[in-house]
């Protein structure tokens, strides 16, 4: 439904930092709405600014016309067109609020959609270098602020309609008065500009303070266990307290200011009503203008007044949620480091073959090579260990088959495809993952296990569950398939994470799968049951597994010893063991313990 396109990377940093740019990037695909809106704005507009020049044709006619030649059916005729006039405005103005209001819901969902894809493309590394939580606010901002960006134009281009289409009629009548009305609306926005200038620091300050009170709760909601824990609700209670009362006041003074604003300015358009109703009575007075004219130019002098300072608070608001827009877009704009090449294929796997080839690989801000000229063969259904202590390298190779960074030289092909040219999207279709710490979604069980495959039915479901000894504790729960885990899975102990995670990947079915540490945080019961539930997940796969703990690797094919990012052991693990060396030593020392 949203075909939101966005421009290459290396084109991003010179459009969408400009936020007018992005408004007409985003609104792409809604011409036909936007120019719905913009053709009944003009209608509206038009009837609005054609009431005065109805009543100041009546006020002509009764003014010259006597008393008996007064015509009832023309009289009735004015009455009949001020009332078709005023259903007009009515009917049309609904069409125009329901178009403007399609141009900012949909716009505000593309840049939902846009902000989501764009953060989804970046690497694991920039991914991880985020917070979560910043990221997201800032995909909900941008959307916000789209929408009012949207809402800002809409409302500058009625106030140009306005000032326009009232300076014709105006101009019609007197090119004097026209001039002086200008010049009176320029005055009044100097006025308006320099008192909201005063207001502007006592917004800023209210904003500030509601800013350090939504901090404040949300670090005190987040650490509420903690609360608790020492029994500080009363401390909590008043901290919290001290915070809404420095925001309370602030906005107290916020919302005075404002209305002194407000009072400010009815003064002044009523000094300048009186300055124009005074020097049109006296140009008729001298037979310079009719009362019709009269009449018309002090109708819409009120209008271009008003509509000048609603301009320029306009203006100074679309600039204000452009400029915040752009620091939203922030995270938007920044390059994505890992992008398929012009020509990526889809990754087809039909084996599943491993092959590290002669590879390279420094972490950037390094100067020693973690990998160099590295190779590893794995075969296709074959069960690999990867053991190593810390800083050997062994996560990293399992990232690096996963492309979570680009090599400096060497290649890593599976079944003889090189991984860089493959699209990243099919790559991770054929890799599951199970890591040391299963993330969920706060979504139901089902859901999070039909994650690993959205098109598989509730059976299905129900089947990876059983293989992963999950569905006995699911059953359990509350609602049973349908029970929220929590944010991040936090109602679901660790063993039953790993259970959801574990079924995940086995829905999933990929024919390649990496064991990051899927045991080690777990209790000796729950790690009993994890590894039985591993031994379904890895029937027939392709797998590399790292662990700490080497007895999870006992049924392993073959383990792989690093050091250093060098393969100094590399065997069975009863030949390991019989080697007495580095792999024999790490499994005495884990034994003994």
């Amino acid at each position: 439904m949203f075909n939101f396109k966005i421009k290459e990377p290396s084109e991003l940093k010179k459009v969408y930092p400009k936020a007018l740019r992005f408004m007409a990037e985003v609104v792409k695909g809604e011409y036909r709405f936007v120019i719905l809106f913009a053709v009944l704005s003009f209608a509206v507009q038009l009837l609005k600014v054609y009431v005065p020049v109805v009543i100041a044709d009546l006020t002509s006619y009764l003014t010259n016309t006597k008393l008996e030649n007064i015509s009832t059916t023309t009289a009735w005729s004015f009455v009949i067109t001020l009332f078709v006039v005023y259903l007009s405005v009515n009917c049309i103005t609904f069409f125009k609020s329901l178009s403007e209001s399609l141009i900012r819901v949909r716009s505000s969902f593309k840049v939902k959609k846009f902000a989501l894809g764009y953060i989804s493309g970046h690497s694991y590394e920039y991914i991880s270098n985020q917070k979560a939580g910043q990221v997201a606010q800032r995909v909900v901002s941008s959307s916000f602020y789209m929408r009012q960006y949207v809402h800002a134009f809409g409302r500058i281009f009625n106030c140009f309609l306005v000032l326009l289409i009232s300076f014709y009629f105006i101009g019609k009548e007197s090119l004097l008065f026209l001039v002086l009305i200008i010049a009176l609306g320029f005055v009044s926005v100097f006025i308006s500009k320099y008192i909201s200038k005063k207001v502007n620091k006592f917004i800023k300050a209210a904003e500030e303070e509601n800013s350090r009170l939504d901090g404040a709760l949300a670090d005190s909601i987040s650490n509420i266990m903690l609360v608790k824990i020492f029994g500080r609700e009363k401390f909590e209670k008043k901290y919290i307290g001290s915070k809404i009362y420095n925001m309370t006041q602030a906005t107290i003074i916020e919302r005075t200011m404002r209305e002194k604003l407000f009072s400010v300015q009815y003064i002044v358009l009523t000094l300048f009503q009186a300055i124009i109703l005074f020097l049109s009575i006296y140009f008729l007075s001298i037979g310079k203008l009719e009362v019709s004219a009269v009449v018309l130019i002090f109708m819409l002098q009120k209008e271009v007044v008003s509509n000048f300072i609603r301009l320029s608070f306009d203006l100074t608001t679309f600039a204000d949620m452009g400029a915040k827009l752009e620091k939203a877009l922030t995270p938007f704009i920044d390059k994505h480091d890992m992008i398929d090449c012009a020509d990526a294929r889809e990754l087809s796997v039909k084996k599943g073959d491993v092959e590290f080839n002669k590879i390279t690989f420094t972490y950037p801000g390094k100067k020693t090579n973690l990998f160099e000229d590295f190779s590893l063969s794995i075969k296709s259904g074959e069960k690999v260990g990867i053991v190593g202590t810390t800083g050997s390298g062994k996560s990293t190779l399992a990232g690096l088959l996963q492309r979570t960074h680009d090599l400096q030289d060497g290649n890593i092909k599976i079944d003889g495809q090189d991984i860089s040219k493959t699209s990243q999207s099919s790559l991770a279709q054929n890799i599951g993952v199970i890591p040391q710490d299963s993330s969920l979604f706060h979504r139901t069980i089902m859901q999070n296990i039909r994650f690993g495959n959205t098109s598989a039915s509730q059976d299905d479901v129900i089947d990876a569950s059983k293989k992963a000894y999950a569905d006995e504790f699911v059953l359990e729960m509350p609602n049973g398939y349908d029970t929220f885990v929590g944010e991040r899975g936090v109602k679901l102990s660790g063993g039953q994470r790993q259970r959801v995670s574990i079924a995940r990947a086995i829905l999933k079915n990929a024919p390649i799968l990496i064991l990051d540490e899927a045991t080690s945080a777990l209790d000796n019961e729950s790690e009993h049951l994890v590894s039985e539930a591993l031994e379904n997940v890895m029937q027939g796969k392709t797998v590399i597994a790292i662990a700490h703990r080497l007895s999870t690797l006992k049924n392993m094919d073959r383990i792989i010893v690093l050091e250093k990012g060098k393969i100094i052991e590399d065997g069975t693990p009863e030949k390991l063991l019989a080697k007495k060396g580095k792999f024999a030593k790490l499994w005495k020392l884990q034994t003994t313990n």
